[in-house]
C-alpha cells in the first residue's frame, strides 16, 4: 500500500484495516462484521482496488511463453 502523505483519519484507517485483513486472507463476512457494515457491498467498496487487481485476467497469462 502506498504511504499516505496527509493526516491519517479514523475513516482512512478503516479502509486500511479492511484491505490488510483481506490481503491476509480474512473472509469478507468477517471484515464486514468487524467494521459493522450492514451490507457486504459497503465492505466491497473498501476493497474495490484490491479485488480488481486480484480478479485481473492477466494473471492467467503464462509469461514463460514469451521469453
Amino acid at each position: 500500500m502506498k504511504y499516505k502523505s496527509k493526516d491519517i483519519t479514523p475513516h482512512w484507517f478503516r479502509h486500511y484495516f479492511a484491505q490488510e485483513t483481506h490481503t491476509s486472507g480474512a473472509p469478507l463476512i468477517y471484515i464486514q462484521n468487524t467494521l459493522d457494515h450492514r451490507k457486504s457491498e459497503t465492505t466491497e467498496i473498501y476493497l474495490k482496488g484490491i479485488m480488481k487487481k486480484e480478479n485481473d485476467a492477466a494473471h492467467y497469462v503464462d509469461e514463460s511463453k514469451y521469453e
